[in-house]
């Protein structure tokens, strides 16, 4: 069975932040590893964010490609959240909620009104704005 990618190595050693990092998780994608929507949703936060401060489009662009070479759960969703998250402000977990509209054909009931125009927006139904 092939090995999970760590935390650690996903979010950083992708990016090409730490190089050790990055041979262990090259190591890892060639093994076959397999990987999980909340590393995804961790790497963006991390690499996002006060530490790393990397372009949430390259974020977005990196773990797309990550998601070419490595197997997971509800991969179409993830892919168009990264799509709507290098192209919005809104942020990764919204995306999530709103690519799974589409891909999953949910109903979401949210108060943000940004989420909503969003979920309007790809043909999905929120809360009528006030």
């Amino acid at each position: 069975m092939p090995a999970s990618i760590a935390l650690s190595e996903a979010k950083k050693g992708l990016s090409g932040i730490v190089p050790t990092q990055s041979a262990a998780a090259t190591e890892a994608i060639e093994a076959g590893a397999k990987t999980l929507p909340e590393v995804i949703c961790e790497c963006v936060f991390v690499l996002c964010g006060k530490y790393y401060r990397i372009d949430c489009a390259t974020v977005a662009r990196v773990l797309t490609d990550l998601l070419d070479e490595v197997e997971c759960e509800r991969e179409a969703t993830l892919r168009m959240a990264l799509s709507l998250f290098a192209h919005n402000s809104l942020d990764f977990v919204d995306c999530i909620i709103a690519a799974s509209v589409r891909t999953e054909g949910v109903e979401v009931l949210t108060f943000d009104k940004r989420l909503n125009g969003l979920i309007g927006r790809m043909g999905g139904r929120g809360l009528p704005d006030d």
